[in-house]
């Protein structure tokens, strides 16, 4: 993961670069949500928050 090592030697990445991370976090978490969902329907929606 060399790309990994060129964001991390920089202390505060561009702002595109830490948008992009942002909205790919977002989306993975509300990804996992929706898998949580279906898989353990049984779970109240208070846990996904």
């Amino acid at each position: 993961m060399s790309w990994l090592k060129g964001t991390n030697n920089r202390k505060q990445p561009p702002l595109p670069e830490n948008y992009f991370k942002m909205i790919v976090v977002e989306i993975f978490t509300a990804v996992s949500r929706c898998s949580f969902a279906t898989v353990n329907t049984e779970t109240p929606p208070e846990m996904y928050n």
